[in-house]
């Protein structure tokens, strides 16, 4: 059978392009909340913030509980090392590395770069966020295609500081805890903003509260 040149483009491009990433479900024994999961290249994710109510550092956003349904928690450092269900851990920072690795080099930034500077648009959930005017930002509707490709379905949950308790940046930028430097001054987190189209990698407070996505053991 003969196929035209056009053919094998579409379907070769096709292929490039799409990523059908496996999902699922896991629910946690102990308080029967259910969560989804995605699997990334060779990890399994929860595809939502974790929303466990730890016995302290443990806050809903602005003190709200109606927050967590969406958000979930936000936790102090040392309290999201130990908060993840059986089966389950908080990410090293090696291990959002090797995330953000595995959607470099397989077709999940937007731009086409293989570099972590367009990857964060397929990471976030494609509403939600607020809106930006640059060019494959996490808030632009530019790109469509690449809106959460991963499957991670990222949220804006914000972040509250220390001291004082202040909370903010819901809706704007979400940042999740890794378990690197967490039993020192100041542990490694990930952080998704609206304005722009990368992962940032930054060292935080430990005494500040973020969000929690647990990675399958």
């Amino acid at each position: 059978m003969r196929i035209s040149v056009l053919t094998l483009m579409i379907v070769i491009g096709f292929g490039l392009n799409t990523k059908a990433q496996t999902t699922g479900t896991f629910k946690d024994r102990r308080d029967g909340k259910e969560y989804k999961t995605v699997e990334i290249g060779k990890q399994v994710w929860m595809s939502e913030n974790l929303a466990y109510k730890a016995s302290n550092n443990c806050w809903a956003y602005n003190n709200d509980e109606k927050n967590v349904a969406k958000y979930g928690y936000l936790y102090g450092v040392y309290t999201s090392t130990k908060v993840c269900p059986a089966g389950w851990h908080l990410p090293t920072d090696a291990e959002w590395t090797q995330l953000e690795k595995y959607l470099m080099e397989n077709s999940f930034s937007y731009n086409g770069v293989k570099d972590n500077k367009g990857i964060a648009k397929s990471l976030a959930t494609d509403n939600g966020w607020s809106v930006s005017d640059k060019e494959g930002a996490v808030g632009n509707k530019d790109f469509s295609d690449y809106r959460n490709k991963s499957g991670f379905s990222a949220l804006p949950g914000g972040q509250r500081e220390t001291p004082g308790g202040a909370f903010y940046d819901l809706g704007s930028c979400g940042y999740w805890w890794t378990a690197t430097g967490a039993m020192i001054a100041a542990a490694y987190n990930r952080a998704i903003s609206s304005n722009i189209s990368k992962v940032s990698r930054d060292e935080n407070n430990n005494l500040e509260g973020a969000s929690v996505r647990c990675v399958k053991d």
